[in-house]
This record gives C-alpha cells, sequence and structure tokens, in this order.
C-alpha cells in the first residue's frame, strides 16, 4: 500500500504542470472528470495487454488520484 500512495503522490507531483486540480474537482465537472478516468482507463488496458508493468503501475496511480479528485466534488 506505501508504494502505491507513494506512486500516487508521483504522478500528482508529475501532473501538477497542468493545473489547479482544485479548481477542476468540482460538482459541475463530473462529467469531464469520469472522462478522465475512462481515457486513463483507456490507456492502463493498453499497458496490460502489452504487458508494461511500469505504465501499469503510472495508470493505476493516476486513476486513483483522479477519482479522489472526484470524492472530493461531494463535500
Amino acid at each position: 500500500m506505501k508504494e502505491f500512495i507513494e506512486r500516487m503522490q508521483i504522478e500528482l507531483e508529475n501532473n501538477s504542470r497542468k493545473g489547479n486540480w482544485e479548481k477542476f474537482a468540482v460538482k459541475e465537472n463530473r462529467k469531464n472528470i469520469v472522462d478522465e478516468i475512462s481515457h486513463h482507463l483507456n490507456k492502463l488496458n493498453i499497458a496490460v495487454y502489452e504487458k508494461d508493468e511500469e505504465l501499469i503501475k503510472e495508470y493505476s496511480a493516476d486513476i486513483a488520484n483522479i477519482a479522489m479528485f472526484m470524492f472530493n466534488t461531494t463535500k
């Protein structure tokens, strides 16, 4: 679990250039958040098919982070 949390943090840092997720993670953007999860799930499917362990880790962490943003829209 610790490795997964660390990977989530790395992915958050790597994607920080994309902008402020706090502004994105609002109820009005839920459809966009789901679209982002779907996009990363497609990438994860390809990584699984290609047996690319590093990309599986990356995309799994990305999906978890995006799901966390969705969770935050409930506040």
